[in-house]
């Protein structure tokens, strides 16, 4: 059992995050995600700006530069808090 930050703690394959009134909410690794949004670079890491708010840090096993600035379809698994490992991506118009 470890702690990311005082509000968010991973249990086995769940993560879970305290909402505002005290309770853990359970976020599952490995769930689906199809997201759209821009995908940046911020500090050396590939930031995917979502379309309707927020964001996920991508994880990629290939290089994806060619996209960065583009807004693109993104699929993949949750693998973290806010990390989702790629599994396919296409340029969106």
């Amino acid at each position: 059992m470890g702690s990311e930050s005082p509000f968010i703690k991973f249990f086995g394959i769940c993560s879970y995050i305290i909402t505002s009134g005290g309770r853990w909410r359970a976020m599952p690794l490995g769930s689906h995600h199809a997201v759209v949004g821009i995908l940046q670079e911020i500090g050396g890491c590939l930031v995917l700006r979502r379309d309707d708010g927020g964001r996920w840090r991508i994880d990629a096993s290939r290089p994806l530069r060619k996209y960065i600035g583009k807004r693109v379809s993104v699929q993949g698994e949750r693998s973290g808090f806010d990390w989702l490992v790629v599994r396919s991506i296409r340029e969106v118009g």
